[in-house]
């Protein structure tokens, strides 16, 4: 019996992988592995990369590192929305001369004054236990069944 290397140990056969490069703030290349089982068929997918960052934000801890840096948690927080605020800009109507952090502002504020926080469409992906109120239910849902119109 041959011994498996190290991608053969770590990756299921026959499943495809999606490779991920950028470069960090200092010009390192960084590349990102991902193998979802549950969605092969949907291969590099937007899906398995939000499963791959909600996993990855959820893994960082910050025990040890706040006794180097009594900032390190607001800093990472903050540069994660900072990214976040980029890519609203780079795909939504949002001006593009405010600061990322603001537009995450923004969106956030407009998310949430449109109520689609109620919709069973986002509750289930938020931290929130509400009653959903049918009739408003039925309106939201009518909306999303509406294709949307082209600019």
């Amino acid at each position: 019996m041959s011994k498996k290397n190290f991608f053969e140990q770590v990756f299921e056969k026959n499943v495809p992988v999606d490779l991920v490069t950028f470069g960090d703030f200092d010009g390192n290349k960084i590349t990102v592995v991902i193998q979802d089982c549950a969605s092969e068929k949907k291969f590099g997918s937007n899906d398995t990369k939000l499963k791959v960052i909600n996993g990855l934000v959820d893994s960082m801890d910050f025990k040890f590192e706040s006794d180097d840096d009594p900032y390190c948690f607001e800093k990472r927080m903050i540069s994660i929305i900072d990214t976040i605020g980029m890519r609203i800009k780079q795909n939504s109507s949002y001006k593009k001369d405010k600061l990322n952090i603001h537009i995450v502002k923004e969106f956030i504020e407009d998310f949430l004054n449109s109520n689609l926080h109620k919709n069973s469409e986002f509750i289930n992906i938020l931290d929130q236990e509400e009653e959903i109120d049918e009739e408003e239910e039925a309106f939201w849902k009518s909306l999303m069944e509406k294709p949307k119109e082209t600019e």
